[in-house]
């Protein structure tokens, strides 16, 4: 019997583990170790930061154009682009950037799977992790700018986070356990029914709001961005046979981080 079907779901208590796990919110004063059971809510709390950074940009947006003064999210793209970047992973906690500096360093880190593990697990950064981070942030934010310069699709901007929780949750449901010492192995698990249902409303939500606003252009690219979130984190972790914490957070920077190409070349083309 797996983890999660000795786990009941008990969803408010779930939906504040996962909050507490991916963002600033504090977590429950009774410490444990988190279960799979708190996996499928992790789009949705993608979802939740996306819609809380976003809507402030959308805002200035409206006033601006009310007043007349021209587009001013567009004539500031990059400094608007660079603010909801930091926000975003402020919201966050930096867990993606840690994460993604973990695997680059540990990616060369050792000639076999368990060497590469150890450094993965290390509490230090390279040179190597400081350069993708860095390199991660300068193509988040120049294709932000881009859509914010297009005039277009500035409310895809907040189904951008969702695909990246899509991301470590995929990791957490379909990958094998790296490092049994670590605590949070225990979110690797597969779905019960109630976990499968969690998801597919998140998929339909997804969906039906890219259709809504974008129509078949923006299902299309929710579709992509779903394939991407499922096959980024099974790439990522080939290459320490198995899945750790680490590998689910750089999963979700890198599946945000080519969902934001692809939406930058869609609305330049």
């Amino acid at each position: 019997m797996s983890q999660l079907q000795k786990t009941p779901m008990r969803p408010i208590s779930d939906i504040h583990e996962a909050l507490a796990l991916l963002t600033i919110i504090p977590g429950p004063k009774a410490k444990t170790a988190p279960t799979p059971a708190i996996t499928p809510w992790f789009p949705w709390v993608g979802a939740l930061l996306g819609v809380a950074t976003v809507a402030p940009l959308v805002a200035i947006g409206a006033v601006n154009a009310d007043s007349g003064q021209g587009e001013l999210l567009a004539r500031g793209a990059v400094l608007f682009a660079a603010l909801l970047v930091a926000l975003q992973h402020l919201l966050s906690r930096l867990i993606h950037f840690s994460g993604l500096a973990a695997v680059a360093d540990a990616w060369w880190g050792g000639g076999t799977p368990v060497l590469r593990v150890e450094r993965l697990v290390a509490d230090s950064i390279g040179t190597k992790g400081a350069a993708a981070v860095a390199l991660a942030t300068f193509v988040c934010i120049g294709s932000i700018s881009l859509i914010l310069v297009s005039g277009q699709a500035i409310l895809l901007l907040a189904a951008v986070p969702m695909l990246g929780r899509f991301s470590a949750m995929f990791g957490s449901w379909l990958g094998a356990i790296a490092s049994p010492q670590e605590r949070f192995s225990g979110l690797i698990g597969r779905p019960n029914a109630i976990g499968l249902l969690i998801f597919a409303l998140a998929v339909v939500a997804l969906g039906y709001g890219m259709f809504h606003f974008y129509d078949r252009s923006g299902l299309m690219w929710a579709a992509a961005g779903l394939f991407i979130a499922l096959t980024v984190p099974h790439q990522l972790a080939e290459r320490f046979r198995g899945v750790t914490r680490e590998v689910t957070n750089a999963s979700s920077l890198v599946t945000e981080m080519i969902c934001l190409v692809i939406a930058a070349i869609w609305l330049s083309w």
